[in-house]
């Protein structure tokens, strides 16, 4: 019972500091995010991907399952395909030129990513030294913050890897 109010706190309080943030920069810098229509097109594309991605993601854990091969525990089985989802959206965005709005700055696309890496490493890495993460074969929530931190390095690299692409093409035409 001890675990499980512990990590409501933390739970509680990831969501308090989202939620401030969000009220923060809705307020610097208003509630428009101004996409261009390409952007909304290319952003509509990703939550295609992100969803069908999610969907074949959550049945082949339900037919693994089904057919007794099971990797993870029933707390974070069905959090992973989300999860992927959320990669797939992210990565296919970002390849697509419609991560940031016209307002946001390239700053906060690479900070962004490292310090919620940085943050799950922390938390996630002790879990893995102190065997929560895998226990008895499988995959437990103790690993949620490991997992997170993939999707934010996967992330991250998508940006540099986006970024890298842009000067060079930039560089190409001044040439």
């Amino acid at each position: 019972m001890k675990h499980n109010l512990w990590w409501l706190a933390g739970a509680l309080s990831g969501i308090t500091v989202v939620l401030i943030v969000y009220l923060i920069k809705r307020v610097t810098h208003g509630k428009n995010k101004d996409f261009d229509e390409r952007q909304t097109a290319a952003r509509g594309k990703a939550f295609q991907y992100a969803f069908i991605t999610t969907a074949l993601g959550e049945l082949l854990y339900v037919c693994l399952e089904a057919g007794g091969i099971v990797f993870a525990d029933s707390s974070i089985g069905p959090l992973l395909p989300v999860l992927l989802g959320a990669a797939v959206f992210a990565v296919t965005a970002v390849a697509n030129d419609a991560y940031l709005s016209l307002r946001e700055s390239a700053k906060s696309a690479f900070l962004f990513p490292l310090l919620f890496l940085a943050l799950n490493l922390l938390i996630g890495i002790p879990k893995l030294i102190d065997g929560k993460v895998i226990v008895d074969g499988l995959l437990t929530f103790d690993g949620i913050n490991l997992i997170i931190a993939a999707l934010f390095l996967i992330l991250f690299a998508a940006i540099v890897i986006h970024w890298f692409q842009g000067s060079r093409g930039a560089g190409g035409e001044d040439e």
